[in-house]
Order: C-alpha cells, then sequence, then structure tokens
C-alpha cells in the first residue's frame, strides 16, 4: 500500500520540517518522473520513490504517484485546495493508499 501525505502551510517552512530521510530526490511531475537532484542513480533506484509535490492544489500529481505504486508528499498552502486534494485521492484510491493529512 502506498502512502500520501498531504501537509498544510507555507511550502518552505514545511520543506524544512521534513525529516531528511522522508525524500532521498526531488521527482519531477509526470509522465517522465526525471530525477533532479544530482545523486548517483539508477532506473532501478526510481522505484520505488517518493514524489514530492510542493505546491500540490487538487492533488492530481500525488494521484498519478500512487497509481504508480510511489509514495508521495504533497503541500499545500490554501485549505480548500488540501480539501479538495484528500477527497479525490480518497475517492480515486480506496482502499489503495493510504492517504494523511497533516
Amino acid at each position: 500500500m502506498n502512502r500520501v501525505t498531504l501537509h498544510q502551510g507555507h511550502t518552505l517552512n514545511l520543506l524544512q520540517a521534513l525529516p531528511a530521510a522522508s525524500v532521498h530526490c526531488v521527482i519531477t511531475s509526470p509522465p517522465c518522473w526525471t530525477p533532479t537532484c544530482r545523486c548517483p542513480h539508477t532506473e532501478a533506484d526510481l522505484i520505488p520513490a517518493t514524489v514530492l509535490d510542493p505546491f500540490s492544489g487538487t492533488g492530481r500529481t500525488c494521484l498519478v504517484a500512487a497509481k504508480l505504486q510511489r509514495d508521495a508528499i504533497g503541500m499545500e498552502l490554501i485549505p480548500d485546495y488540501l480539501e479538495m486534494s484528500r477527497q479525490l485521492l480518497t475517492r480515486s484510491l480506496g482502499m489503495l493508499a493510504d492517504v494523511e493529512v497533516k
């Protein structure tokens, strides 16, 4: 089961509060899932990967990440968008992912 964690608040504050082990590489949005870091990795290292979406909006990137069997961390400042994201993920993924809001 994949884990999707949604955080509400300012992205910079949330990024500073994440434990260092939460995200190994920042992966860009679909369809390419391209690593933007300079760490050594192979294609096999990217699965499983944690997808970080610092401006998650309605949660589409987190949804695609979960459907592709990756964990996701979404960050959103506006509470209404965070709730829309939670609803979309819960409705679309059901029991396929654990959706947590912090």
